[in-house]
């Protein structure tokens, strides 16, 4: 009898000093279940977050120099370009209207419309042929503009791309990716103002040699 009670304090003291640890050790195990998944879920954002800068980065990058390696195909120094130009319309118009195919979206553009506009009035009165070959010019100057402006204002969203995902993962690679973007965004906004300028100095310097060579019959049109 002593011996069936000395068992039953004894059994009701291991079970009394085992349960709370028990109930600690499976508490900490909860614990660090819960902890795991918060680690990942923390790590998921960051990785997304770094997948979408380097994205933007790069992306933008390659827009801005596809649209710098264009520019550079074209190239063109207008003051060599104009004194060709006014040659050839002072000695072989014809063949000037063909030089004017070589180099679409320049002011070679609206020189070559010019003459065929002039062409179509098929006389030599110089007010007659002046008020063919301006409008024209100037209609197709504009299209020339507003094709160069439209590249710029896409190399513009490129270059904000490039510097937004520098900034929303900051690193030594993208900060370099975003100055060159930039660099090359640079490049455009000075290249579309020569083309501009250049279209001005055109109607300027080498329109009224097209009006003159109409006038002065220098221009072969083909008999109807």
């Amino acid at each position: 009898m002593k011996r069936a009670v000395l068992g039953y304090v004894f059994g009701l003291v291991v079970c009394f000093t085992a349960c709370p640890i028990v109930e600690v050790a499976a508490q900490e195990a909860s614990e660090a279940g819960e902890a795991a998944p918060a680690a990942k879920e923390a790590e998921s954002p960051s990785t997304m977050k770094s997948l979408l800068a380097y994205g933007l980065s790069f992306a933008g990058l390659a827009v801005v120099l596809a649209l710098v390696i264009h520019t550079l195909s074209k190239t063109l120094k207008y003051d060599q370009a104009r004194n060709a130009l006014v040659h050839l319309l002072r000695t072989n118009p014809n063949q000037a209207e063909l030089q004017c195919q070589t180099l679409p979206n320049s002011f070679y553009d609206p020189i070559g419309a010019a003459l065929k506009a002039g062409a179509m009035t098929g006389t030599q009165d110089p007010a007659v042929i002046a008020t063919a070959t301006v409008p024209t010019f100037d209609a197709i100057g504009s299209v020339v503009i507003q094709h160069w402006k439209g590249l710029v204002g896409k190399a513009k969203l490129a270059g904000v791309a490039a510097v937004g995902g520098a900034a929303i993962k900051p690193s030594i690679l993208l900060i370099v990716v975003a100055v060159v973007a930039v660099a090359g965004l640079i490049w455009l906004l000075i290249y579309k103002v020569e083309i501009d300028r250049t279209i001005f100095r055109a109607k300027v310097e080498i329109l009224p040699e097209v009006d003159r060579a109409f006038v002065d019959g220098r221009y072969y049109i083909p008999p109807r």
